[in-house]
């Protein structure tokens, strides 16, 4: 993993680890994986969010990772569903 390839890295990595907690946990366990999976898409806006209001990441990058951000959740609630 590189800098320049850390975020990447990271969606590779919670999609394989989201995919094999629904196949081996319990629905209960199924939902309370859900919910932290909601609390952490809302850690990352808020992350993206204070980067760009210190003026660490530039606004394009900001819009460009709340993008990602919102694809990476909605597809992980489409493949919830299945």
């Amino acid at each position: 993993m590189t800098d320049e390839n850390e975020v990447e890295v990271g969606l590779v990595r919670r999609a394989y680890d989201q995919r094999h907690r629904r196949l081996s946990g319990t629905r209960d366990l199924q939902d309370q994986q859900n919910e932290l999976l909601v609390e952490a898409f809302q850690h990352e806006h808020n992350f993206v969010q204070s980067q760009v209001a210190s003026n660490k990441y530039s606004r394009e990058l900001g819009n460009e990772l709340y993008q990602q951000i919102s694809t990476d959740q909605l597809v992980s609630f489409q493949t919830i569903e299945d």
